[in-house]
């Protein structure tokens, strides 16, 4: 009778674990389908690596109109020793704000970012 028992609940244990197989295949396949929460995003552009002494460095950002959060940025030009030699505390808006600086001796500078992501630097060599 123990055998009898046991064969009548091995299909039912089997028909409960390819159920909770089947909801834990379905919920993770959920999860890759969503998006994952967005962070405000201010997008920033990425300067040319080289430019000719007389020609300005431009830098630019732009906000995700879509996207909440903090809309900051801070873009510095820094010399080859790291001092600051131009500033801008910015508000990104939904469309590409540009700003400029001109050069005024070749050499290596520095073009930073600084927003609520986090921090990013370009080298740009700067030449006759």
């Amino acid at each position: 009778m123990l055998q009898s028992a046991t064969r009548t609940d091995k299909p039912a244990a089997r028909r409960r674990t390819y159920g909770l197989l089947a909801l834990a295949l379905i919920l993770f396949t959920l999860a890759l389908a969503l998006p994952a929460p967005a962070r405000a995003v201010v997008l920033i552009s990425a300067p040319p690596s080289s430019v000719t002494l007389g020609r300005s460095i431009t830098s630019g950002v732009w906000y995700q109109s879509y996207s909440a959060g903090p809309r900051w940025a801070k873009i510095s030009i820094l010399a080859r020793d790291r001092r600051v030699l131009w500033s801008r505390q910015v508000t990104a808006s939904a469309s590409w704000k540009y700003y400029r600086y001109r050069p005024r001796r070749t050499g290596v500078y520095f073009l930073r970012y600084k927003t609520a992501a986090g921090a990013t630097s370009f080298r740009i060599r700067v030449r006759r």
